[in-house]
């Protein structure tokens, strides 16, 4: 489904490669106390006009590099060149924000007030069925992150859904369990991974990880996972887990938060890309 570029958010603008250059020399200078110098073409080397490292390879050893640009010299020391590369890896950063359209609610009601969406269940402290409110979110992507800040009043468990179409059609790609697993045994105090590897509507297959881990309702909590590749990295309030599966290499096509009873609050939910 096409994403309205409206509710986009650009980091920053991808500066061209020369421009880099030009900023990042003047950083370099603090760092290293080098300066641009210009060259006459037709001098030759030897010459006073410019002076150039008298061992290339030792300065290259020492962290430091020799770029040209336009006829000008650049000595930029090997600090310079490792934050150009994160500003060029991160130029293209984009915050996308679900609107009003993206966002649909299978079962329970929900509201909204001063940036945080109120979600349970239309019976209140009981459970619609097994599941319970849903809220799922058609913002396609790859290889990006989707990210929540939650909160619920009751003990019970929050699942994470991800959704892709191998096929053409919806499909689980990835479960996040937080505070339980599924079925009747008590996990409570693990977080469950399950992936859908060979899974056909026919045949159900899945792969299930747990992790000893648990969160307490009445507080804020903070969620992200992040698909590259056929890897997908969970960080639940700063601690990381991970996980494999080739269907992680299709885009996401839907993904959701869903709990069982009382008022799950969320917050800041964005994808990254």
């Amino acid at each position: 489904m096409p994403t309205d570029r409206s509710n986009r958010t650009e980091h920053s603008a991808t500066p061209s490669t020369s421009s880099a250059f030009f900023v990042f020399t003047a950083l370099n200078a603090q760092l290293s106390g080098s300066v641009p110098y210009s060259r006459d073409r037709n001098t030759d080397m030897r010459s006073t006009n410019f002076i150039l490292p008298k061992n290339i390879w030792l300065e290259f050893m020492l962290g430091r590099h020799i770029h040209q640009e336009s006829g000008i010299h650049y000595l930029l020391t090997f600090h310079a060149l490792v934050i150009l590369v994160f500003a060029t890896s991160f130029a293209h950063a984009t915050d996308i924000i679900p609107t009003q359209a993206q966002t649909k609610l299978l079962r329970g009601v929900s509201s909204q007030k001063n940036g945080i969406r109120y979600v349970q269940g239309s019976k209140g402290h009981a459970p619609d069925d097994t599941h319970g409110p849903m809220t799922y979110y058609a913002v396609p992507f790859r290889g990006g992150t989707f990210s929540l800040a939650w909160k619920v009043d009751a003990e019970q468990t929050v699942v994470l859904v991800f959704d892709s179409k191998p096929n053409g059609k919806a499909t689980h790609a990835l479960k996040v369990f937080i505070n339980g697993s599924p079925g009747k045994i008590d996990h409570s105090d693990s977080l469950t991974l399950i992936t859908y590897d060979d899974s056909t509507t026919q045949k159900k297959k899945a792969k299930i990880t747990r992790h000893k881990y648990h969160v307490d309702a009445g507080q804020w909590h903070t969620a992200s996972v992040t698909f590259s590749s056929n890897e997908a990295t969970v960080t639940i309030d700063g601690k990381t887990f991970t996980s494999t599966s080739e269907r992680f290499r299709d885009p996401i096509e839907t993904c959701g938060v869903m709990h069982q009873v009382g008022t799950l609050e969320t917050k800041n939910i964005k994808i990254t890309q």
